[in-house]
């Protein structure tokens, strides 16, 4: 994994390779387990910014990794009860998703830049500041990934927690106001906790069994 580390080091903040340069290069492996769970509140950046963070570099970290993963690898991504609506949105997160497909020819594309851009000619499809958009994003992802990555004996799955009570809270808190939490659905009548090791053991378990 360190090696794998060190190989996508040479990535700029902006999510672009140097010249020349493509974010699966000098990547070693293997890796066996990619749990993507890196992400920002609505509240904390600009929409295009959430959905940079929350789904673009996912997916450019997870398909850069994918070369180097063997089968009985596993990933885990981590959606959102936000996404809860992403069925009745399915075609244009699919147009969106497009821009990670291959140029002509089977030319790797920068897929982080082309889905940039996508993402600043309809500032109107990031739904809930980019966040629920970028988590349904996530869900279609992994539903479509599914069948090639199977055929490679690597599994790909996703969670959708509700409100959980972390930092990231608080940040949505701040922009959209307690009323906003309290409409979400709340199974155990309250907000969710993180009970630190023992709920991330949890995660890993639903998401890399």
């Amino acid at each position: 994994m360190d090696s794998a580390r060190r190989g996508l080091g040479g990535t700029s903040p902006a999510g672009t390779s140097p010249a020349g340069t493509s974010p699966e290069q000098d990547v070693v492996g293997p890796v066996h387990a990619l749990f993507n769970i890196a992400g920002i509140s609505s509240g904390a950046a600009p929409a295009l910014k959430v959905v940079e963070v929350n789904f673009l570099g996912t997916r450019r970290l997870t398909e850069a990794l994918l070369p180097v993963m063997e089968a009985g690898s596993a990933i885990a991504c981590v959606s959102s009860l936000a996404a809860a609506g992403y069925s009745a949105n399915i075609p244009t997160v699919q147009e969106f998703l497009a821009t990670g497909a291959r140029g002509s020819g089977g030319v790797p594309r920068d897929s982080f830049a082309a889905g940039r851009a996508w993402c600043e000619a309809r500032p109107d499809e990031l739904v809930s500041g980019g966040y629920g958009f970028a988590k349904q994003a996530i869900i279609v992802y992994t539903m479509m990934s599914g069948v090639a990555l199977g055929a490679r004996g690597i599994r790909i799955n996703c969670i959708g927690p509700t409100v959980t009570d972390t930092p990231f809270l608080a940040d949505t808190i701040k922009t959209y106001g307690e009323g906003f939490i309290d409409a979400f659905p709340k199974p155990l009548g309250r907000v969710s906790h993180w009970p630190g090791k023992a709920m991330r053991r949890v995660d890993l378990w639903m998401g890399l069994r």
